[in-house]
């Protein structure tokens, strides 16, 4: 089996252009220029985009599920009166107890979808255990409705359990994040020194942002060092909306691009 985790997230590309400095502008007595940041609409965090190596604390490492009772999923009746069949493939939490908490189906067989949904959640698991301790983890179940005859079980529904990787505690996003989210921003203020010197340009930052949707570190990873700090102190102070990964909150890294320019005057 492929690893669970091989999805990919699509990065949005976002820039902002800049207008070189204009001295026939400058206004000396108002007040600085500000900063903007340049961010996208944030990337929502359904299981099905979410691969191993976004996750900075996932461990590789997969395991096989061992069922205590794994319940078949019911061909719905409706279904077979309408000759609906397909091939459902969902994704699943299990709990440190090996109990099902979440269930994430594609929703677009509605019919299927809910008979495979109804069967996942009624499953139950030895728990999985990694470094002696009982870990949650995220799994996944095919559930193949193939039409058959009238007669008794020949519309049973075949099923198969793929291997869990551990449920990580935090998920990197691309840069292009948290526009959407952002619940409080505030403009970075340009440095009167850097005003002088006509230094323009982007300072990009790595943050962790934890499940509260506070700043919990910040890294520099390019910029001008005369608007570093400026950025910095910016950022610091964003706030957004908790993230969630199928129910559970989680920690997020991203990429944060905070723009200067002396486009406009000041």
């Amino acid at each position: 089996m492929s690893k669970l985790w091989k999805f990919t997230l699509i990065a949005l590309a976002c820039s902002l252009a800049r207008t070189p400095f204009n001295l026939a502008q400058a206004q000396p007595n108002g007040p600085p220029p500000l900063a903007t940041v340049a961010a996208a609409t944030p990337a929502t965090l359904p299981s099905q985009q979410i691969s191993q190596h976004n996750t900075p604390d996932a461990k590789s490492t997969e395991f096989n599920l061992e069922p205590i009772a794994t319940p078949p999923a019911t061909f719905p009746s409706q279904a077979l009166a309408q000759k609906t069949q397909g091939k459902v493939t969902a994704k699943f939490l299990l709990s440190e107890s090996g109990d099902v908490e979440y269930v994430d189906v594609p929703k677009d067989q509605p019919l299927l979808d809910v008979a495979a949904q109804e069967a996942i959640v009624k499953w139950k698991f030895k728990p999985v255990v990694q470094g002696g301790k009982p870990v949650a983890v995220i799994s996944s179940a095919t559930f193949n409705f193939v039409l058959g005859s009238d007669s008794p079980g020949a519309n049973d529904v075949a099923q198969a359990i793929g291997t869990a990787s551990v449920f990580p505690q935090r998920v990197q996003l691309p840069k292009a994040v948290a526009k959407s989210a952002m619940v409080h921003h505030v403009p970075a203020v340009y440095p009167q020194g850097a005003v002088a010197l006509r230094v323009e340009g982007s300072v990009v930052l790595q943050a962790r942002i934890d499940r509260d949707g506070k700043i919990a570190d910040l890294q520099l990873i390019s910029g001008p060092k005369q608007l570093v700090q400026a950025a910095m102190d910016a950022v610091k102070q964003y706030r957004y909306k908790p993230f969630s990964l199928m129910g559970q909150p989680v920690e997020v890294e991203t990429q944060v691009q905070v723009d200067f320019s002396l486009a406009g005057g000041y």
